[in-house]
């Protein structure tokens, strides 16, 4: 799924989809080519983006497991970490439902846990901006 962004969105390493229009008049299907900000301009989506042209997916599966995590129940996603605020072997785990829940599991197989992070994650580019800061 996929939503349009708002201009206060975008930032150095934001993500987005442009419709790109095909040259062959009986093309019938706009592709979307997939982009991320290089540099940082304000007006930018404002000034050049047409309405329903620029596109951004909803975080999902797909992208958690793209960031290295691997998937452990339905909604459920660890990734090992060697070292953490000076403890090691640890997981960091992500819970994907209507709310984003990132968490440490500070002794893998045990119940004890740090929590992170709760709230609402929309995309990709947010979790990754997001997992800088945690670590």
């Amino acid at each position: 799924m996929y939503y349009t962004p708002e201009a206060e969105e975008f930032y150095i390493g934001f993500e987005y989809e442009i419709e790109q229009h095909g040259d062959n008049t009986f093309r019938v299907d706009n592709e979307w080519a997939t982009f991320e900000l290089e540099y940082e301009e304000l007006t930018f989506p404002k000034l050049w983006l047409k309405p329903n042209s620029v596109r951004v997916k909803y975080l999902d599966s797909e992208d958690i497991k793209s960031l290295g995590f691997r998937q452990i129940t339905d909604d459920c996603y660890d990734l090992p970490l060697k070292e953490f605020r000076g403890r090691t072997n640890q997981e960091l785990r992500i819970l994907l439902r209507e709310t984003v829940l990132i968490y440490l599991a500070i002794s893998p197989g045990d119940s004890e846990t740090m929590v992170l992070f709760t709230g609402k994650i929309k995309n990709k580019s947010e979790l990754k901006k997001l997992l800088k800061q945690l670590l």
